[in-house]
């Protein structure tokens, strides 16, 4: 039990030198002055706000176009991400599918 108790002893003593040790080579880095400023690398960003459509007016308009089977209006109205997703074409051809498949004879609301 002494020797267990000496060597913790030991380790103690050899932890707390080299942890003092390491304190006395730390060095400490200046802080910047006021007068140094820091050189930007990103330039400011560019923001730009789109305004969201009235959703009524939005449905209504699709709507109407549904009911006139105006697809290229619909499509039109559909978002960037939506039309890289579809080609006009393809989503013309789904509305027509919808209608025959389905025996849609009109569109009302």
């Amino acid at each position: 039990m002494k020797i267990r108790n000496g060597i913790i002893l030991l380790l103690l003593i050899v932890f707390v030198a080299a942890c003092s040790g390491a304190a006395q080579t730390l060095t400490e880095t200046p802080l910047p002055t006021a007068t140094e400023t820091a050189t930007p690398t990103l330039p400011p960003p560019d923001q730009k706000t789109t305004p969201v459509p009235d959703v009524d007016d939005a449905v209504r308009t699709y709507l109407d176009a549904w009911k006139a089977e105006d697809y290229a209006s619909m499509y039109a109205m559909l978002t960037q991400v939506s039309q890289d997703a579809i080609s006009e074409e393809e989503f013309t051809q789904w509305y027509l599918d919808i209608a025959t498949k389905g025996a849609i004879i009109g569109v009302d609301y």
